[in-house]
């Protein structure tokens, strides 16, 4: 040992050597030091330098302690370097990206064709003024808009019209035949839809179709005001009506509420009940009509939907049908079978119904030389334009740079909607206000939208379609896929089995849990894909910045009391489409997508708030409410013929509340409905059926006739009871489930729990 090894030992400015003890000692060390002899670390020290250890007993005492805060500082040390070298390693290769930052620009280079025709535009670039482009351009819009518009005109203005061949007119009573232009779920001439059978004896639903050719009801003791107005001594007119149907009644014509018949809930289905092609005409009992072509359809089914089940109209352009409600008159019609159709098979119902349509034929199918009735303009030209849209946009995408593709498509798209693929309203050619009223809708729409696609331009679609973009890439991703969310009526609604993303809906579908798995996954690995993109440039730790708020007000909004949050596709377009502010081929992909997203959601429905209240998320389904809830039946009295009910415990001690403009303390009485259709209303609890078909004729004619028709076999009646305003027509609780009353036998079944 050398001479400065003579000096004392000091374990204050010579802890290295502690401190090169191997880990495991040290940890054994710092767990165990009141087992530590260090007296006998001193003297073994001080014997190896020659030293008394008397001499450094003291100091010895005072250093023990330095040396175990030293080992304690070498531990936290070393975790806290690792920690720290684990957090920068984290940082360098998930968030801040390579050292090279790099965001490339995609180029079609699958082979060498491709890679030719993506150079080409770039030569003509160079090799053409920017004058002479833009002129070029000027004259291809003049084009296009003299090569659509006149679809579009004709669409919105062309007024259907009646001619016949080999027949007069006056031989179908076609001078006094009426034409309505209809929606796919929509009949509000002649039936009113789903209120109809909460109007006493749907009266309020036949319009000018009801005659009324039998003796007015004579007052007795017995009688009531109400009795006389409600009394409706009508049949059914046997006039023909023609129907314009519009394109796409094949998904449009599915109920987003739900519809009973009978004992069945129906939802996500076209409504449609009985009907069908006659498949033997000859041996058909219930024919009405030398040109009847279809069974019955039970009157609130939706006539164009009906048309397509029967395959009158196209899915693709519509087209027009005669229908007429001379089927009504036959009361011996005691079901309405479920048949398959052309698109859809409809819904069955094993009971009577006092109204029903059918539809006849327009031409002689056996004769060729017979008559044929012609209706003009009712051609759906929807699809047409949205195809020569789609492919006029084609060469723009080509030819010209990312700005001007960006503003031409995404302006002609939101009209293309607007006018032709997705109209916001209900298009009638007979009502030129309505036309006007939809051009003011589709700008008081566009205004704030253009704000909108300059800001998202700017944070993304600038980098994108920049200069040097690739034209086939632009075509074949960006272009196409933008498409593909542009016709979110004829893509992802019509073949996604998904409503709103509510667990409401969900459970309503038990399908639609699996295409939210199958979509999330797909998103899921989107996410990535695009997220890998925006590492490459470095720019990770912003855009993971910008989605953690965005994530965060999203569940504070969810917390807002009465309100639930509702991620409309366009909101979900707007929070995405930041994200794809790079310029390879993820960015293409999926950029279009979510564009499109966007322009078809404030096209078709307006800037969707992104909370909405209960009421306006319950669409016309139940109201679910505690103080809503319906009566409970108490049971069939087959002696009295006396069916009575029970106040629900809810029905008591309401607070003054209103839920949709329904204030329950406004339902003093009680609505029965039969077989979907309303018979009775008013405050009593027990009904006599036998009273009640006496006071009431149209009710009596109903099962009077029925019973006949049945020949012996039992009537089934659906009855559904609900709480009711007796002088507010459209105030109502939620119905009971249908309990089942075979009349005339009275047995009596009683309904499921649940409400309808």
């Amino acid at each position: 040992m050398d001479e400065q090894s003579g000096d004392r030992l000091n374990y204050h400015s010579e802890p290295s050597s502690i401190a090169s003890l191997e880990d495991d000692q040290s940890e054994s060390l710092l767990h165990n030091t009141h087992n530590i002899s260090f007296l006998d670390i001193e003297n073994q020290q001080v014997d190896d330098i020659g030293l008394d250890h008397r001499e450094l007993n003291d100091e010895f005492l005072i250093s023990d302690k330095t040396f175990i805060s030293e080992l304690h500082i070498s531990s936290n040390e070393r975790i806290n370097l690792f920690i720290n070298n684990t957090i920068n390693f984290l940082h360098k290769a998930f968030i801040s990206g390579p050292q090279v930052k790099v965001d490339p620009i995609y180029q079609c280079t699958i082979t060498s064709k491709f890679a030719a025709l993506d150079r080409f535009p770039f030569r003509i670039y160079a090799s053409v003024s920017l004058k002479t482009r833009m002129v070029a351009l000027a004259l291809y819009l003049i084009v296009w808009l003299f090569v659509v518009m006149p679809m579009i005109l004709k669409n919105l203005y062309s007024l259907p019209e009646i001619t016949t061949k080999n027949i007069d007119r006056s031989d179908f009573n076609l001078n006094n035949t009426d034409i309505v232009q209809l929606s796919c779920r929509q009949f509000h001439n002649i039936w009113e839809g789903k209120s109809c059978s909460k109007c006493l004896n749907a009266g309020c639903c036949l319009g000018d179709l009801r005659k009324f050719d039998k003796p007015m009801l004579l007052s007795t003791e017995s009688t009531t005001t109400a009795d006389l107005v409600n009394y409706s001594p009508y049949t059914v007119d046997d006039r023909d009506i023609i129907i314009k149907c519009p394109a796409l009644c094949d998904s449009e014509s599915k109920i987003y509420s739900t519809m009973t018949t009978g004992l069945e809930t129906h939802k996500y289905i076209s409504y449609v009940v009985g009907g069908g092609l006659i498949e033997d005409i000859e041996n058909y009992e219930h024919l009405t009509h030398s040109e009847q072509i279809t069974y019955p359809y039970r009157a609130d089914s939706f006539p164009c939907a009906a048309a397509l089940h029967a395959g009158l109209i196209s899915a693709t352009h519509g087209g027009s049908a005669r229908m007429s409600f001379v089927s009504s008159n036959d009361k011996t019609i005691t079901s309405f079978d479920s048949k398959k159709g052309k698109y859809f098979s409809s819904v069955g119902f094993n009971s009577t119904f006092p109204y029903s349509f059918i539809f006849k034929s327009l031409k002689d199918s056996k004769n060729e030389s017979g008559f044929e009735i012609i209706v003009k303009n009712c051609y759906d030209y929807r699809m047409r334009i949205t195809l020569v849209n789609i492919l006029f946009g084609i060469p723009l995408m080509y030819f010209y740079e990312g700005v001007i593709d960006y503003v031409v498509i995404s302006i002609m798209a939101f009209w293309n909607i607007i006018l032709a693929l997705d109209p916001p309203i209900i298009l009638d050619n007979f009502n030129p206000e309505a036309t006007s009223y939809l051009f003011s809708v589709g700008f008081r729409r566009l205004l704030p939208l253009a704000f909108v696609l300059y800001t998202i331009w700017r944070m993304a679609v600038k980098s994108t379609l920049n200069k040097n973009a690739s034209p086939i890439g632009k075509i074949l991703l960006w272009y196409f896929l933008f498409w593909v969310s542009i016709m979110n009526n004829l893509t992802f609604d019509k073949y996604l089995t998904v409503d709103r993303l509510l667990i409401s809906d969900l459970k309503g579908q038990i399908s639609s849990i699996l295409t939210v798995l199958i979509i999330g996954s797909i998103l899921i690995v989107c996410v990535l894909i695009q997220t890998f993109a925006v590492w490459r440039t470095g720019k990770l730790v912003k855009y993971l910045s910008f989605y953690f708020t965005v994530i965060i007000s999203c569940v504070l909004l969810n917390k807002i009391p009465g309100v639930t949050l509702r991620i409309h596709h366009y909101i979900f377009g707007l929070i995405l489409i930041p994200g794809t502010y790079t310029r390879g081929f993820s960015a293409l992909l999926f950029q279009g997508l979510l564009l499109g997203f966007i322009i078809n959601g404030v096209a078709r429905w307006d800037f969707a708030s992104i909370v909405e209240t209960d009421g306006s998320l319950r669409r016309d389904d139940p109201f679910y409410r505690e103080d809503l809830r319906p009566p409970v039946f108490n049971d069939y009295d087959r002696d009295l013929q006396a069916l009575s009910w029970i106040e629900s415990a809810s029905m008591f001690n309401i607070e003054e509340q209103d839920y949709d403009d329904i204030n329950p303390n406004i339902l003093d009485g009680f609505s029965l409905i039969i077989n979907d259709i309303e018979r009775y209303r008013g405050v009593n609890s027990t009904i006599y059926i036998p009273e009640l078909i006496k006071l009431n004729p149209d009710f009596r004619e109903f099962v009077e006739t029925s019973v006949a028709a049945m020949d012996g076999k039992p009537l089934e009646l659906y009855l559904r009871v609900a709480r009711a305003s007796t002088t507010m027509v459209y105030r109502l609780g939620d119905y009971t489930n249908a309990a089942v009353l075979t009349w005339p036998s009275g047995e009596f079944i009683m309904p499921k729990p649940g409400v309808s």
